[in-house]
């Protein structure tokens, strides 16, 4: 990648350069060396034979789908070319980079597209050699957090990126304690951060991402199949999406997890046992105290450990109990909140979106991919921002090509 994401998030990763050679049939690759180890990228050799790629997207469709996507500040990271470090989850940028990825090359996950990418298979340009696009989301409560978390981990930097941006800023810096050396760490850029913002200085990290990693971390739980038409959801009596058991907050007794409106539960089987959690947010003056427990990825039943002296009246001390539930979850192999799959939109959802992009044209105002999505919200099952980004961008082409064919019929014949 080029230079660190800035903290505005104008700059763009993606040189968009002249076009990449064609792909070459029979091509062998493998994963980068010389990378530290916390990249993640000890993956096995990676031997693929891949046919002509077919476009599915010209080039300036892609950079401005980039350009509304990728987002840092938001923690939204477009084709990165690697594997960040920290906590996070990946998406496809549109179905259609699935379908290019999975249906048509065969390819396991996001994950071997952006090492392909990284050894050059895939450019980094907007070209049909930038093959399929992914979205890489990382935990923004890890991400730059404001205060070191309370879990035991360690700093990393978030992309090789940032590692080198750190090395231009800081490296052989005696103002900063670094006169001899070349290679400042995560760590140090953290506290060299805290130093500048204590002080009111200019903060020359500003830019540098960094993520901290929870010692331990586990992956999160496997997805289990659903039935068709199954009734899915986080209330009681429905089916978890993803474990596919069935929520029962009693928990035989055990610790009672039915909480107040609107409790969000989730279900594990964690060695041959159900677990039921309501995994909604502590908020202060309402006193849960279900809330302050978790269940380990042994089985066993944990509370917080500032649950005897926690004041329920106290905001920034019940913020400290959901910022511990959700890290600790994390760490004991709970999946994330929002595993959810994105399902397909409705007729009706496309019909309703489409009129506004309609009114778009008419109008020339621009929409807001914010303001859509609040109002899709209130209308519609929720959706995040992205997946409204994605289906404006194909709603908008349609109407340029039914309008593009509707000329056509229209025009006089010689």
């Amino acid at each position: 990648m080029a230079s660190s994401e800035s903290g505005s998030g104008e700059s763009s990763p993606i040189p968009y350069a002249t076009p990449s050679p064609k792909i070459t049939p029979q091509t062998t690759i493998t994963s980068a060396t010389g990378v530290p180890a916390h990249f993640r990228l000890e993956h096995d050799q990676l031997n693929l034979t891949l046919a002509a790629l077919p476009p599915h997207r010209d080039s300036a469709e892609m950079r401005e789908l980039y350009n509304a996507t990728h987002d840092p500040t938001r923690g939204q990271f477009v084709n990165v070319g690697e594997l960040p470090a920290g906590d996070g989850g990946w998406e496809w940028l549109e179905d259609v980079d699935r379908i290019h990825a999975v249906d048509v090359l065969g390819l396991a996950d996001q994950e071997q597209v952006e090492l392909m990418r990284q050894a050059g298979i895939f450019a980094m340009d907007t070209t049909v050699r930038a093959g399929p696009s992914t979205v890489w989301l990382p935990n923004m409560q890890l991400f730059n957090p404001v205060d070191e978390p309370d879990v035991e981990g360690h700093w990393e930097f978030h992309l090789t990126a940032d590692r080198d941006q750190a090395n231009i800023n800081f490296a052989g810096q005696a103002l900063y304690g670094l006169a001899n050396d070349q290679h400042p760490s995560a760590a140090q850029i953290w506290r060299i951060r805290q130093v500048l913002i204590e002080s009111n200085d200019l903060d020359a990290t500003n830019g540098i991402n960094l993520v901290w990693v929870p010692t331990n971390s586990e992956p999160p739980a496997t997805i289990a199949p659903l039935e068709p038409n199954a009734d899915v959801g986080h209330s009681t009596g429905q089916l978890d999406p993803n474990s596919g058991l069935r929520h029962a907050p009693t928990n035989r007794g055990e610790n009672d997890q039915s909480g107040l409106p609107p409790a969000a539960y989730h279900t594990l089987d964690i060695r041959g046992t159900s677990f039921t959690l309501d995994r909604s947010r502590a908020h202060a003056t309402v006193v849960q105290p279900h809330k302050r427990w978790i269940v380990t990825n042994k089985g066993v039943w944990q509370q917080w450990s500032g649950a005897k002296t926690l004041d329920w009246l106290s905001k920034t001390e019940v913020e400290k109990l959901n910022k511990w539930k959700e890290q600790a979850l994390k760490r004991n192999g709970w999946p994330p909140k929002r595993w959810d799959p994105r399902p397909e939109y409705t007729d009706e959802e496309k019909a309703w979106l489409m009129g506004l992009v309609v009114e778009e044209r008419r109008t020339g105002r621009t929409l807001s991919n914010e303001q859509v999505t609040l109002d899709f919200n209130a209308r519609f099952p929720s959706r995040d921002v992205t997946g409204i980004t994605a289906i404006l961008h194909r709603l908008r082409k349609q109407l340029e090509k039914e309008i593009a064919a509707q000329e056509e019929r229209d025009a006089p014949t010689s």
